[in-house]
């Protein structure tokens, strides 16, 4: 079961230990700002953290801008040695429409997502705004297989 889009570790722990009970996977994913923060005010470190015990099989960062889930990523991976991952969004919320960019082409996508892999990520993915070119861009320049 993937759970996204959580703005606490509270939340999330709920939801995956209802998974835990019903016996399925459960993947957390979690909105970051430009800080790296979630948007509670949470840090990475108190993320993982929060979720001692009942650890998603994939943490992930979703739907915020490319930058932002970089950081995030960098600073889960210097407090959590889980699988984990990310999926941008590649516009802005403008409101009351969201307006989708040209801020991250799928060359440009790739790239960020390399870097998430060499920040440890084995997850990686679209969120809003994102192409069948992004990811078919991901499929053939990202490797196989990732190490666990």
């Amino acid at each position: 079961m993937l759970f996204e889009t959580f703005n606490s570790s509270k939340e999330a722990r709920t939801a995956l230990e209802a998974a835990s009970d019903l016996g399925i996977p459960g993947w957390g994913g979690f909105v970051c700002d430009w800080t790296g923060k979630l948007l509670n005010g949470e840090t990475a470190a108190q993320v993982a953290a929060g979720l001692k015990g009942i650890e998603p099989d994939v943490l992930l960062f979703n739907c915020a801008p490319v930058p932002d889930i970089t950081l995030a990523l960098s600073e889960l991976a210097k407090h959590y040695d889980q699988p984990m991952g990310g999926y941008a969004h590649v516009g802005r919320f403008d409101p009351p429409d969201w307006m989708f960019t040209d801020e991250y082409p799928p060359d440009q996508y790739l790239a960020a997502g390399r870097e998430w892999i060499r920040l440890g990520a084995q997850v990686i993915g679209g969120c809003c705004g994102t192409t069948p070119m992004h990811i078919e861009t991901l499929k053939q320049g990202l490797p196989k297989t990732l190490p666990v």
